[in-house]
């Protein structure tokens, strides 16, 4: 066994390691398919978008409803729309979203509406329509979801089509007021305020970094246990989500030259010293999980203090960020006092980490009483130059590379596609009724994985059979319509506020707000069911094209981006070797890459395997390897940020040569584990150890023992994943 190799290269260095585990980690517990099917993301409800959407969706169809006319749905359809579509961020970048999605979707409806109802030529028209908006999701979030809703709006109107051209320009017009309408709501009547989503998403991020500092405190120093590591690992993933989040949104603003350019760029200046304190927050863990049992409870009790300190200003950070104070608020986080009696190598290295933390809060603090106060903030090097570059290919560049057969994008494209007109063609076969319920199913819950289609496929259907039970007892119960229209309001502001808190919830809403919407429109109040119906054969038709055009199974997926993510943990792992005598501004930018790098490197891989765990009959003990590779690769990673932070130390330059071939070691062992995962084999003979000696044992041992600890883990995994 080559674990047994390992131990007896380190064994020379007269350090013994632990032997990695033989059975299943106890904290590598694969999540279940119901755990899937019915969690939330970490944001909150958008209680006000919600109900703006709701506003949007509901007052085109009182107006029409006056004027006695019959265009009511389609004006609400265009408000609603539009108001999804509004993800905030900088007007301009908001205006364009919602024009280009509801002057598309005004186009798609005249189109389809003069499609005249021959079943074939609506069959083609489909396939064509439809699969070119579906190539949108290569373009963006935002992109796809214009999309899809025009994709939707499309089909909704080719169900029925116009007896004549004035009636196919009329809808048309309709669900362009609805959009015109929503738009005005949005950007004048009820305006959020350009930098608001940024502030929102910045301050969410300093409440999840204090969240994690107190987890951190928490342990007092002492070695987490299963659980602790798990809750730990868990907060690492929140804040790097909320993080990139914030990042996310400060290029949107930057691309759209929002007006406070002052404030954004401050905001800016937050987000990237966000991402530094998280580093510290990794490197602080880890040194402290690794103090010597001598020095441990003054390290301890100095690092729960410091926590605790940094915690509270970082809440304070994030009020100031978010609530935008008529009189500012200076924040000055205290200095503690260093203890004297913490004199091992690796003890002061870790005072000397929660220094530097106290010196960004403070630094940072004071940006963000900058904010509100005009005062020029302090800017060290240190953050200025960590900016954010948008590093999008060019728009002909990206449309270049989907078109073509080996592209993921357009295999997607032309599923969307085919079981798209498929979907027309049943309908109208079997004479549906509504049978765009059938279509608007398909378009919604084909995803470019299999997985992910039939977590949102299981989402929709039982939102929908929800959702239209709820509809038939309302209607049981509230007769007058007045009442209806209030129950269509409230329930329309639940599903837009829930949509990107859990998916479930917001079908369930969404299903009784259309069908009453109809139904008040039809005179017909035996819709429910039909929708129920319509939705599992669309849901059917989904994941059968799913499974049956260009399957890729996320099991044969997962090994390619596990390795990609044991890559980038050795691209990482030779960066800290790089720069170890560099303090210039680019060593620490470069640092910050690739520790970005190998956190998404990590996201992508877990998100795979989320999707494998969806669509696999497998039990969890056969899931189980993947769970510990990914869980082990995080850890690795901070243990190399924590290792990465001895180059600050005053002993940085006589151990930099013991780095360098640690580092060596480290990543050709990493690189030969990737290339052993990617083709689903034993890492046979992917040998890693420390060099013989050290210039600082104190310091250095401790450190690499750590590393090496995960790497052996991983390595068990993969032996475990190739088995299976």
């Amino acid at each position: 066994m080559f674990f047994a190799a390992t131990r007896s290269q380190r064994e020379i260095s007269g350090v013994t390691t632990l032997p990695p585990p033989t059975q299943p980690h106890p904290q590598s517990r694969p999540p279940g398919r119901l755990s899937l099917l019915v969690r939330s993301t970490t944001e909150r409800p958008a209680i006000a978008a919600g109900l703006r959407a709701a506003v949007a969706t509901m007052v085109p169809l009182l107006v029409t409803q006056m004027l006695h006319s019959s265009g009511g749905t389609w004006a609400s359809l265009g408000g609603f729309n539009a108001a999804v579509a509004d993800r905030g961020g900088a007007y301009r970048t908001r205006a364009l979203t919602m024009g280009t999605l509801t002057i598309g979707a005004a186009i798609a409806v005249v189109i389809a509406g003069l499609a005249h109802g021959q079943t074939w030529l609506d069959v083609l028209l489909t396939f064509v329509v439809v699969g070119a908006l579906s190539l949108a999701r290569e373009f963006g979030i935002s992109a796809g979801g214009v999309g899809i809703s025009i994709a939707v709006s499309f089909v909704i109107s080719l169900s029925a089509p116009s007896p004549n051209g004035h009636d196919a320009l009329m809808r048309g017009a309709y669900l362009a007021a609805g959009g015109v309408w929503s738009m005005l709501l949005a950007l004048v009547l009820w305006p959020l305020r350009p930098l608001r989503p940024l502030r929102v998403a910045t301050a969410r991020a300093y409440r999840d970094l204090a969240d994690y500092a107190s987890a951190i405190g928490a342990l007092d120093g002492a070695s987490p246990n299963d659980e602790q590591r798990e809750a730990l690992q868990q907060h690492k993933r929140v804040v790097r989500d909320s993080i990139e989040v914030a990042r996310s949104i400060v290029a949107v603003a930057r691309r759209g030259g929002q007006g406070e350019a002052r404030r954004g760029e401050r905001l800016l200046l937050l987000v990237q010293g966000a991402d530094l304190v998280f580093g510290t927050l990794i490197a602080i863990s880890e040194m402290l999980d690794g103090t010597p049992e001598a020095d441990a409870h003054v390290v301890a009790l100095r690092a729960r203090t410091a926590l605790a300190r940094f915690a509270a200003a970082g809440r304070q950070i994030a009020t100031t960020i978010e609530v935008d104070p008529d009189a500012p608020r200076t924040l000055h986080p205290a200095s503690v006092e260093k203890p004297a009696s913490a004199n091992s190598p690796s003890a002061i290295h870790a005072t000397r980490l929660l220094e530097q933390l106290e010196e960004y809060t403070t630094v940072l603090a004071a940006n963000a009483d900058a904010l509100e106060s005009g005062r020029p903030p302090a800017i060290p090097p240190a953050l200025a130059v960590l900016t954010v570059v948008d590093d999008r290919p060019p728009v002909l560049e990206t449309l270049r590379a989907s078109l073509t057969m080996d592209s993921l994008a357009m295999r997607h494209a032309l599923r969307v596609a085919i079981v798209t007109a498929v979907a027309v063609l049943v309908t109208r076969l079997l004479h549906l009724p509504r049978g765009y319920w059938v279509t608007l199913t398909v378009i919604i819950i084909l995803q470019p994985y299999a997985g992910a289609t039939l977590l949102k496929g299981l989402q929709r259907v039982l939102g929908t059979v929800a959702g239209a039970l709820l509809a038939v007892a309302l209607v049981a119960v509230v007769r007058d319509p007045r009442g209806l229209l209030v129950v269509i309001f409230v329930f329309a502001a639940i599903c837009v506020a829930f949509l990107r808190v859990n998916y479930l919830i917001y079908s369930i809403f969404l299903t009784p707000t259309f069908v009453l919407l109809a139904e008040m429109s039809a005179g017909d109040w035996h819709l429910a069911e039909i929708r129920v119906l319509n939705t599992l054969i669309g849901g059917a038709l989904g994941l059968a094209g799913s499974w049956l055009l260009w399957p890729m199974p996320e099991r044969d997926r997962f090994p390619e981006l596990a390795a990609k993510a044991l890559l980038a943990a050795a691209a990482h792992a030779r960066i800290v070797a790089a720069v170890w005598n560099r303090t210039d501004d680019e060593s620490s930018v470069a640092l910050a890459a690739a520790r970005r790098d190998a956190a998404l490197a990590t996201t992508n891989a877990e998100a795979s395997f989320e999707r494998m765990v969806a669509e696999s009959a497998s039990r969890r003990r056969e899931l189980e390897p993947g769970t510990t590779l990914l869980a082990f690769t995080r850890r690795l990673i901070a243990a190399d940020i924590a290792l990465g932070t001895l180059r600050h130390a005053p002993e940085a330059a006589a151990i930099g040569a013991d780095v360098t071939r640690f580092v060596q070691h480290l990543t050709n062992a990493l690189e030969c584990t990737a290339g052993a995962v990617a083709a689903r084999r034993a890492p046979t003979g992917c040998v890693a150890f420390w060099p013989d000696g050290s210039a600082h044992p104190g310091l250095t041992i401790p450190q690499f023992n750590r590393v090496l600890r995960q790497l052996d883990i991983i390595q068990g995994a993969a032996e475990r994943l190739a088995a299976t």
